[in-house]
């Protein structure tokens, strides 16, 4: 009698793909330091009116006797 054929092998079945891993997300950029503000020049006092001079009293005009 004839040999009997082999049984021919299955297939294998083919390797899922494995997912893609997923990019991890891109750290934040630290916010930059704000630079500190310039601090204002300071106004300059303006210069003090004069006192105006007062006027001298006069002299009473003594009463006669």
């Amino acid at each position: 009698p004839r040999p009997r054929p082999r049984p021919r092998p299955r297939p294998r079945p083919r390797p899922r793909p494995r997912p893609r891993p997923r990019p991890r997300p891109r750290p934040r950029p630290r916010p930059r330091p704000r630079p500190r503000p310039r601090p204002r020049p300071r106004p300059r006092p303006r210069p003090r009116p004069r006192p105006r001079p007062r006027p001298r009293p006069r002299p009473r005009p003594r009463p006669r006797p």
